[in-house]
């Protein structure tokens, strides 16, 4: 009589053991889909259109247009230039006034660009100026710069973040890995 009791137990445990692992691995495959989806769509947001916010001016409007964005290349490059960490990103334009010249203009064309504004005409925004394209570790540095000098111009939070975002996904989008981070 006990192999006729046992062996229904032992059906049910099997049946409950099979459920289970058919259950788990439903489980696992739905949290891969959707984190897979997740990847996706963050990958996607990057190369969409920023979508204008209704009545909400551009954030090159909120920075103060052209005459503060010049003002803000201009002390940004001249602090940038000055620090001896980023020698080896701005040692030949600072030795021609012409490339001088060429950098704060295609630097005032690219912020223009990403911050919204009507300056992206002459078509070199289109593509990351050099200075831009520089190294991480270098980059940070440049970047801080940018901070500093928007910290002088007096320029909001909100317009800090969103426009060290948008350089920042220019860099990403641009720029191969140091050679200690791509070995990570």
């Amino acid at each position: 009589m006990t192999t006729v009791n046992s062996t229904p137990a032992s059906f049910r445990l099997k049946v409950m053991r099979v459920m289970a692992l058919v259950l788990t691995f439903t489980f696992v495959l739905a949290a891969a889909d959707s984190s897979e989806a997740r990847r996706r769509r963050r990958r996607g947001r990057r190369s969409k259109p920023r979508r204008a916010v209704i009545n909400e001016p551009s954030l090159y409007q909120r920075i103060g247009g052209q005459k503060s964005l010049a003002e803000l290349v201009d002390d940004w490059v001249r602090s940038a230039v000055a620090d001896g960490r980023l020698g080896g990103a701005f040692g030949k334009v600072t030795e021609k006034p012409a490339e001088m010249t060429k950098l704060r203009r295609d630097l005032n064309d690219q912020l223009c660009e990403l911050a919204d504004g009507p300056c992206g005409t002459r078509g070199s925004a289109k593509k990351p100026v050099s200075a831009i394209l520089i190294p991480d570790a270098q980059f940070v540095v440049f970047a801080d710069h940018l901070v500093r000098s928007m910290d002088r111009a007096k320029i909001r939070e909100r317009e800090k973040n969103e426009m060290l975002g948008r350089l920042g996904e220019i860099h990403d989008a641009n720029v191969e890995p140091d050679e200690d981070e791509a070995a990570e």
